[in-house]
């Protein structure tokens, strides 16, 4: 497999005492600890995040890069490298899950992308404010299928991955529109997310495939939009299925 994998991480939230977060590296043997004890307030329990995201949120009091998360009270949460927490955003619908932080209506400035309390796809303003992303109601069926903005075509214009109701691999802009990467239900309803996964230059969309959980991707977005199966040494891969694909640049 090419280099471009070890790029990917996966960051966690779980119980181990006072401090139940930490981040992982594909090619490391052993978990990175958040040093700091994150049990004031706002804690973020390790039981209720689907998703949570890893970005620069300039409002925010804490500085650098933040792992972002929904709190124990739905709000959204960030927690520095330090393990410092801080309320970034208290959304009137909730947050069940963050996807990460980009440009999606093209005003020059970032914005937060959540789901809330109604399985709606929505974003955070750097003003505080929130709006929903027409016709985002993704939904859940036992799973939340959404993944962070990208974007695939080099247009500079970042849509939003996710998993429609009927198991297919879907983009959705800011105003809504929706495109349908494939219509034969390849998907399952968990999270996907956007790598190089095959180093060609461009982005794949992987997710967790309906096929016992292997994990297969688009290749050419937006293009042929070609379903295939991951592989490592010759042998498909099948992962711990509950929450999904997360992916992350160090």
């Amino acid at each position: 497999m090419s280099a471009t994998v070890r790029l990917i991480f996966h960051t966690s939230l779980r119980k181990e005492g006072s401090n139940p977060i930490f981040a992982t590296t594909v090619g490391n043997s052993e978990d990175t600890k958040i040093p700091k004890s994150n049990s004031t307030t706002p804690e973020i329990d390790p039981n209720k995040p689907t998703r949570i995201a890893v970005g620069e949120w300039q409002p925010a009091t804490l500085s650098g890069k933040l792992i972002l998360a929904e709190s124990n009270q739905g709000n959204i949460a960030g927690v520095d490298a330090d393990g410092n927490a801080e309320v970034i955003a208290k959304p009137g619908n909730g947050c069940n899950a963050v996807m990460g932080i980009a440009d999606i209506d093209n005003d020059g400035t970032d914005e937060m992308i959540f789901f809330d309390g109604s399985q709606e796809i929505r974003y955070l303003n750097q003003d505080g404010s929130t709006e929903k992303v027409q016709t985002g109601g993704v939904g859940s069926n036992n799973g939340t299928g959404i993944g962070p903005p990208a974007d695939f075509d080099g247009n500079g214009v970042p849509r939003i991955p996710s998993i429609n109701g009927s198991q297919n691999p879907t983009l959705i802009t800011v105003d809504g529109n929706k495109t349908i990467l494939n219509k034969n239900g390849v998907a399952r309803k968990a999270g996907v997310t956007p790598v190089d996964i095959d180093a060609d230059g461009d982005l794949e969309l992987l997710f967790l495939g309906n096929d016992g959980g292997k994990i297969r991707y688009v290749d050419d977005v937006l293009g042929s939009n070609t379903i295939k199966t991951l592989r490592a040494d010759g042998n498909t891969i099948t992962p711990v299925e509950k929450i999904g694909l997360g992916f992350g640049r160090k």
